[in-house]
């Protein structure tokens, strides 16, 4: 289902598989866990995927893993 003035979708389910699900039919999926606790980091990785830095946005989220699997 797709509705016009829902551009993205926040989960804070913590269902890895269900996030996937989300992503593998092309949805923007933002979780509402690491944000609230380290946001410059999350927005640093966000601007890294969109510019096509995969290695920095890589090396990034492995920093930041076990901050997003505490949360």
């Amino acid at each position: 289902m797709q509705i016009d003035n829902v551009q993205n979708i926040k989960d804070s389910t913590a269902d890895l598989v269900r996030i996937q699900e989300l992503l593998s039919i092309g949805a923007n999926v933002f979780n509402g866990g690491a944000p609230n606790a380290i946001p410059k980091e999350c927005i640093e990785l966000f601007n890294n995927v969109t510019a096509g830095k995969l290695n920095e946005a890589k090396a990034l989220w492995q920093r930041m893993f076990p901050a997003n699997h505490f949360f």
